[in-house]
């Protein structure tokens, strides 16, 4: 798939899967545009030959994001880049996973900008991350049930509710939960209660997850201060608001 030329391209919530390139730049997605947005995608089993640039990814003369995507299993000649090959642009790489690929799993050259935030490396050639690191990033296994629709195992450390490095990213990659049970931890409600619960079912249920195994025992929570005034007050400060 390439764009190119015009104002905008944004590819979201697609799977970019099985393609094959001889043409020297990607087996999967290749793009040159001033804004480009890749939200939410599968970019797996894409081959790049007879030195090809990129087997997953190739972005030159970009600037933009790529963000909930998941790059696996993408491969060809030896001497492509791999994942990402990112060229005379300004990207930023959010909730990405870059795993099981040939070669590297991303570069950058040309005079580009990169940073990643909450990615994962794993498997891939050469497990690097080339670009400033905003924080959260991690090498890990993401745990894929299977390599074909690519959603991930309860333990999968790209699920919401682990910590990065004191940073809870929400959920990495382009698939959720499609296998296997998920860790639970303290959830904390407004009233200082805590139950044990999974990550989505204390988010559905509006309370604070604490993380990954945390207990409620000692209980970690405590209520929302309220402060002490009279009905009057409060319709006076409402209808003051409302002028």
């Amino acid at each position: 798939m390439g764009g190119g030329g015009g104002p905008r391209v944004a590819i979201v919530r697609c799977s970019i899967v099985g393609n094959t390139t001889y043409s020297g730049e990607a087996g999967g997605i290749a793009c040159s545009s001033p804004m480009v947005t890749i939200r939410d995608c599968l970019i797996a089993h894409n081959d790049a030959w007879d030195y090809a640039m990129a087997s997953g990814l190739l972005l030159e003369m970009s600037t933009g994001v790529v963000e909930g995507c998941t790059l696996a299993d993408n491969g060809g000649y030896p001497s492509s880049v791999g994942a990402i090959l990112i060229g005379d642009s300004q990207i930023d790489l959010i909730n990405i996973i870059i795993a099981f690929n040939t070669g590297n799993a991303f570069s950058q050259g040309w005079n580009s900008q990169v940073t990643l935030r909450c990615s994962d490396t794993y498997g891939n050639g050469h497990d690097n991350m080339d670009g400033t690191d905003l924080g959260g990033n991690f090498f890990a296994d993401p745990i894929f049930c299977n390599h074909d629709n690519y959603t991930l195992d309860g333990q999968s450390p790209c699920l919401p509710g682990w910590d990065h490095g004191g940073i809870d990213c929400g959920l990495i990659g382009a698939r959720g939960q499609g296998c296997g049970t998920s860790p639970t931890g303290a959830c904390c409600f407004p009233d200082g209660s805590c139950s044990v619960l999974a990550s989505q079912q204390c988010d559905d249920e509006h309370g604070t997850y604490q993380g990954n195994g945390t207990a409620c025992n000692p209980n970690p929570c405590h209520p929302t201060p309220t402060k002490a005034t009279t009905w009057g007050r409060i319709k006076s400060g409402f209808r003051s608001t409302v002028k």
